[in-house]
């Protein structure tokens, strides 16, 4: 019994199927705006070894890099992923790249593409949400700015109230005397 679990232990690692090791990299948005930010992703799926960064050309960093890694097995299957996540600010207008990035050593070193990347002026101070979902096309508003908008207590409570119209009087209802009668 023991060797059959010995057996198990050292088999089922080699014949479970892993994946090919790959590094890519993805990026929030390809045209930003000065004083804008951009994300890019680096991504290594079952990849084993030191991550080199990329040359940067006309960027600089902003934060990070910010890493998160996981590890699944499943069905005898095994995958690792890991992430490196940076956010770029561009530091001119024009072309600006993001060289490649490297990971592993020796014969199995991968590498990403070089990415190109256009930086635009920024005249009119338009603030873009660094991972591209949604852009912000008018300045920020102060909370002042916010609140004016509506009308103050007074104000709303004087637009409730309503005018009193001229109604008749109601008619005066007759009067009866009542007798009082001691017992």
């Amino acid at each position: 019994m023991r060797i059959l679990t010995f057996l198990l232990c050292i088999c089922v690692p080699l014949l479970s199927s892993a994946q090919e090791p790959s590094l890519s990299v993805k990026v929030s948005r390809d045209t930003v705006l000065m004083n804008n930010q951009v994300i890019v992703t680096f991504t290594a799926n079952n990849s084993v070894g030191e991550f080199a960064e990329p040359e940067l050309h006309g960027l600089k960093v902003v934060s990070g890099p910010f890493t998160s890694s996981s590890y699944v097995f499943s069905n005898g299957n095994s995958s690792r992923t890991i992430t490196y996540t940076y956010y770029l600010e561009p530091l001119q207008t024009g072309v600006v790249t993001i060289g490649k990035a490297k990971m592993g050593s020796g014969k199995e070193a991968l590498s990403t593409a070089e990415i190109t990347l256009y930086a635009k002026a920024n005249p009119d101070g338009i603030k873009q949400s660094p991972d591209g979902s949604k852009d912000k096309n008018e300045p920020q508003q102060s909370m002042d700015s916010f609140w004016n908008k509506f009308p103050s207590i007074d104000d709303f409570f004087a637009q409730q109230q309503t005018p009193k119209q001229n109604v008749p009087p109601a008619p005066a209802k007759e009067k009866y005397k009542f007798k009082t009668e001691k017992l």
